[in-house]
């Protein structure tokens, strides 16, 4: 967390297109990190989600209203790109 503040990030998009499967204990830490992230200003996109890895969300009650999520990480880059 250090170094996205330290780099001034203002937005972060974490593709996980090439990630098969995750177990729960990896998706409560990732959606943890997104929280961690908010807290210091730093908008996250979420790419590439699997269903199974959407589904082990869902199951640890993880609420995806507030996380900006694409299927493919060109659509995310290409619409933060016409936002900034």
């Amino acid at each position: 967390m250090v170094q996205a503040k330290d780099l001034e990030l203002s937005c972060l998009i974490i593709d996980l297109s090439g990630v098969p499967s995750i177990d729960t204990m990896m998706t409560n830490e990732l959606f943890q990190v997104v929280n961690m992230l908010e807290l210091l200003g730093i908008d996250t996109t979420i790419t590439g989600i699997r269903p199974e890895i959407a589904l082990t969300a869902v199951q640890l009650g993880i609420d995806f209203s507030k996380i900006r999520t694409y299927g493919k990480l060109k659509d995310a880059v290409s619409d933060l790109l016409h936002i900034r």
